[in-house]
């Protein structure tokens, strides 16, 4: 699965099994990754019918080492995305092949050691050959030779019977190794193509956003040693602020079946913002997930350089404020 399908080779597969028109296509197939790429945006991950869910896994900050200059570097911190197929694609991919059977493979040095197994029975073989001789020699001092006669017909049986199994064996493998081929293998093709497609295109915005982060650090960094009281600037202290200090927009009262992921998306324009409403009401809020109808929320006003729908760098912050309280109230 190494060979990269563009956009135009999706919907040219979808063409080459429908009767639609061209231009219908490619604003279905535009639409449809605008919007999955939205949804990731706002809830970290998107469930598919049929087909998976794809959801945004965080990767740490790590050290590298430049393979020219030998120089290290560090990558930022930045997203992935990781995909966990549907049962019943998980059925439709692997149902050609569902008449084999698993086998595990056997590295180097088991398949030697194997191979000396095999090898060992061999003299075992040659030391039972002259028993064998022996009793052939005993034989015919007895003076019942019909006895005899028997045994050698019995013996014969005994190896007619050994070789059918492997006549049997030759036949068994022959019937389920014609492959079905058909719409099924068009449909695998279809999907294969669309899930390439959508983790190409979402990890392309996704590592475009982290890549960006640098830049700012960077303009830091060349201004420090010219004015080295800018160290003692604070332009982090607005976000260390405490939200229960902040001015207050606008007090509402918690209707029913409301949220407060919809009470971000409404005043802040991004649902993840909402940890900075639970922390503004933290002295009447005990668990964020379980809120009585009717109680007064405070909205606090936003603080642009802490609250900006529109700044990856600000969505990123309250997206990990997200994660540590939902693994706090999740217990």
């Amino acid at each position: 699965m190494n060979n990269k399908f563009l956009l135009q080779d999706l919907v040219q597969s979808i063409l080459d099994t429908n009767d639609l028109d061209r231009k219908e296509v490619e604003a279905f197939v535009r639409a449809y990754f605008a919007v999955i790429e939205k949804a990731l945006f706002e809830e970290d991950y998107v469930k598919i019918n049929d087909l998976g869910k794809f959801n945004l896994q965080k990767v740490e900050a790590r050290k590298s080492v430049n393979v020219n200059t030998g120089e290290t570097f560090e990558i930022k911190a930045h997203y992935k995305l990781a995909f966990a197929p549907d049962n019943k694609l998980k059925e439709i991919v692997n149902k050609p092949f569902a008449h084999l059977e698993a086998v595990e493979l056997v590295s180097e040095k088991q398949s030697a050691e194997l191979s000396k197994q095999h090898v060992m029975p061999e003299p075992a073989k040659a030391s039972v050959e002259p028993e064998l001789t022996q009793e052939e020699i005993i034989i015919p001092n007895k003076p019942t030779t019909k006895e005899d006669k028997i045994m050698e017909k019995k013996d014969k049986t005994v190896f007619v019977v050994t070789d059918k199994p492997a006549a049997n064996d030759k036949k068994t493998p022959t019937p389920p190794q014609k492959p079905k081929k058909g719409k099924l293998l068009a449909w695998i093709v279809f999907v294969v193509i669309m899930c390439a497609l959508i983790i190409f295109a979402l990890w392309k915005t996704v590592f475009s956003d982290s890549t960006s982060e640098p830049a700012v650090k960077e303009v830091v960094t060349e201004s420090a040693p010219a004015t080295p009281a800018v160290e003692a600037v604070t332009p982090p202290a607005p976000k260390v602020v405490d939200p229960a200090s902040r001015e207050t927009l606008k007090v509402v009262r918690l209707e029913r079946g409301k949220r407060l992921t919809l009470l971000a998306k409404e005043f802040y324009g991004n649902k993840v913002f909402w940890v900075y409403i639970y922390e503004a009401n933290k002295d009447q809020i005990n668990n964020p997930n379980k809120i009585l109808a009717g109680t007064k929320i405070r909205i606090p006003k936003a603080d642009p350089t802490v609250i900006d729908a529109k700044d990856p760098e600000s969505v990123r912050i309250a997206k990990e404020k997200e994660t540590k309280y939902r693994a706090q109230f999740s217990k």
